[in-house]
């Protein structure tokens, strides 16, 4: 019987949790900050077994990863690299659906000298989109094609039969890391120009896609130009990864962030006071000002922001928002869109990722268009629960069965772990489906 550990028992975890459950040679251990916690993503099941467990009790975790085959860290993402090294120290190959920042590529050389795999990236975005992106990219390189153009879009946005608010967002989790991401600038190439986006200037970097029936947004999501390295496309013409949201996205919360209400500074509330209080004081609105005109002013004389910070319940002078009492403008923010931008009851998520391709080949050249959309189930699992989740449970399951022959530090690039994941996702119905067109000159 072979078993696996997830640390971390969070948003993703009982997709991944439910898919390794199904095999009868497998034993679970789940980790969470108690039982209870754990024990809410194992439930009863016979083979999985809920422990608490302290990440910051080092022999403990090592002991503990030393009486499994596999892991899978779902923790916060500060956590793995800390993981990562105890996994080398135990010989255990890890798995997690996080970036692989430079902290954890400085263990590549460790990880290979132990024989283990680190696979990052795992997931979604990132994860699902290296994976269909290479098959691709492979698949037309073997045909004698060459890409010259790459642009790929992802976002997790409610179903149209959701989307119900003036954000046209919702949140399945803290929106914190949203909040936060917002506030970056971008890099791409677009025509062999290097592109340099700050985020004051990213309304003028936004395209309009169509998918289905959908209208939708995409704004480059930061630095692009790695990936012509991940994805071995050297001389490549263009190449942008974008983030998907429904139109006006950017533009709000360039105002947001114009606004100062993404800063991160402390600013003291000083006794109790109302939102609109605390709104007037981020804003530093005069006295004699009144907030409303002052916000459609500072926006261009456009009332779209005004109106959502009014459905946020941020101006209304009855209402205090529990949050600590040195909170940040952008704390003020999270917790209003917490109590107001989650899903409801039956409420359904949606994921949407789409790669632009052009492939030049014996001179002439044509558009591949790859897409995936996928809705969560109402009452069930979300979308971006399981696109995050289910790769993720698949490399472990390759891993435990030998079947995934790579040692060092990894992302998702190469056939011996994209084409077995994601013929299995194709099996659970997670497939990009592929367009093709020849272009005319």
């Amino acid at each position: 019987m072979k078993k696996i550990l997830v640390l971390g028992a969070g948003f993703v975890a009982r997709p991944l949790v439910n898919f390794l459950q199904t095999f009868d040679d497998l034993e679970l251990s789940v980790t969470g900050l108690t039982v209870a916690e754990a024990r809410a993503v194992t439930g009863e099941h016979p083979r999985s077994s809920a422990l608490a467990a302290n990440i910051d009790d080092a022999a403990a975790i090592l002991e503990l990863i030393r009486q499994h085959d596999v892991v899978m860290s779902l923790l916060p993402f500060d956590f793995h690299v800390k993981v990562a090294r105890l996994c080398i120290e135990a010989g255990r190959p890890m798995v997690t659906t996080s970036y692989a920042r430079e902290d954890i590529h400085a263990l590549d050389a460790a990880a290979r000298d132990k024989g283990i795999l680190i696979l990052m990236e795992m997931g979604l975005d990132p994860g699902i989109d290296h994976m269909s992106a290479m098959r691709v990219i492979d698949r037309e390189r073997a045909a004698g094609g060459r890409i010259v153009s790459f642009k790929s879009s992802c976002g997790g946005i409610p179903a149209p039969d959701a989307d119900t608010n003036p954000w046209h967002y919702k949140f399945s989790w803290s929106p914190r890391g949203v909040l936060a991401a917002s506030k970056s600038g971008a890099r791409y190439l677009d025509a062999g120009r290097v592109v340099e986006v700050p985020n004051r200037d990213m309304p003028g970097h936004t395209w309009e896609m169509k998918i289905g029936d959908m209208q939708l947004e995409a704004y480059p999501n930061r630095d692009s130009l790695p990936y012509i390295d991940y994805y071995h496309l050297e001389g490549i013409e263009t190449m942008v990864r974008c983030t998907l949201r429904y139109p006006g996205w950017v533009r709000s919360f360039q105002s947001l962030n114009r606004l100062g209400l993404l800063d991160e500074t402390s600013l003291s509330r000083n006794g109790e006071v109302s939102n609109r209080q605390m709104l007037r004081r981020i804003l530093s609105v005069p006295e004699d000002t009144v907030l409303e005109e002052y916000i459609t002013e500072e926006d261009g004389h456009e009332t779209t922001l005004l109106r959502q910070l009014q459905w946020l319940g941020a101006t209304r002078d009855d209402v205090l928002q529990p949050m600590p009492d040195d909170a940040s403008p952008l704390v003020f923010l999270m917790h209003l869109m917490i109590d107001t931008m989650q899903y409801s009851e039956g409420e359904r998520d949606m994921v949407v990722l789409n790669h632009d391709f052009i492939s030049e080949i014996d001179g002439r050249r044509k558009k591949i268009t790859s897409t995936l959309v996928e809705y969560g189930e109402p009452g069930g699992s979300s979308a971006m629960s399981r696109t995050v989740g289910l790769p993720a449970a698949i490399a472990c399951r390759l891993l435990v069965d030998g079947k995934i022959p790579l040692h060092g530090v990894h992302i998702p690039v190469r056939p011996e772990i994209y084409n077995p994941v994601l013929d299995i996702l194709a099996e659970k119905k997670i497939i990009c489906h592929d367009r093709e067109e020849w272009l005319s000159f």
